[in-house]
């Protein structure tokens, strides 16, 4: 497997929910679309809690990113058939997103009760 994953900085004045609404219920079905049949499988999280109580966490307005993507590939030939070509920016994605930084990266799962690796 491989799996891109996407750090997004929300457009300035922007507010998160407005964010959040366009990311989740425009942007994503865009990207299944147009990555069908290659993408296996689309994650969004988000950063719409305060986290600050937690003893890792951070307060949400001192987040460097307001949240994550994960698109997931079976194989180099999927995320060959989607990278290789241009990919369209459109102004609505302007519009929404300041700043967008990827990561290509391949999958290991983690057995837990063990702790020993398997690549996916």
């Amino acid at each position: 497997m491989i799996k891109v994953i996407l750090l997004l900085k929300k457009a300035d004045g922007l507010s998160r929910g407005a964010f959040y609404d366009w990311w989740i219920n425009k942007h994503a079905p865009h990207v299944c679309e147009d990555q069908a049949p290659h993408l296996k499988r689309y994650q969004i999280c988000t950063r719409d809690g305060d986290w600050a109580d937690l003893p890792t966490g951070i307060a949400v307005d001192d987040a460097e990113w307001d949240g994550v993507a994960a698109c997931t590939f079976a194989d180099e030939a999927g995320y060959r058939a989607v990278y290789d070509r241009k990919l369209a920016t459109t102004s609505e994605t302007v519009k929404y997103v300041k700043e967008i930084k990827r990561i290509v990266a391949h999958e290991y799962e983690i057995d837990i009760a063990t702790g020993h690796a398997v690549r996916v």
